[in-house]
């Protein structure tokens, strides 16, 4: 039996509110594949968002050196930026693991990872990339 649209808006807001985020994608998958998007839940919410092993502050970085090495979006790292400071993390401590990313992963990994820390904590300061004119 199809979801009806409450169900559909139940699920996507728990979603939201256990991840401390919401991306379209909630919706999205509640629409065209809602069975696929609340079994994949269930699976996030026990690896994911559970205190098992491993601290939710602990899996945000793990999730952050990740993204950026992976060159993920910025609004993606963004998101899990301000989940790890949900969860404990300071933008020192990010800061510092983002450092750590240009050490071992790379100058590009290194620069999405700061373009992304910018666009959260400092955004009035220029974009990571954005050319200076030489006076």
């Amino acid at each position: 039996m199809a979801p009806n649209q409450e169900e559909r808006d139940a699920l996507v807001k728990r979603m939201a509110e256990k991840r401390g985020f919401r991306i379209g994608q909630f919706e999205f998958l509640a629409e065209v594949d809602y069975e696929y998007l609340k079994r994949h839940n269930d699976y996030v919410e026990f690896l994911y968002l559970t205190d098992r092993h491993l601290k939710r502050k602990i899996k945000e970085f793990v999730i952050l050196t990740v993204l950026c090495t992976r060159l993920d979006d910025v609004s993606h790292i963004k998101a899990h930026m301000q989940a790890a400071v949900d969860a404990g993390a300071s933008k020192e401590e990010i800061l510092e693991a983002l450092h750590l990313l240009g050490n071992y992963a790379g100058g590009p990994c290194h620069r999405r990872g700061l373009e992304a820390w910018r666009q959260c904590f400092t955004p009035d300061l220029l974009a990571i990339e954005q050319p200076v004119p030489m006076d």
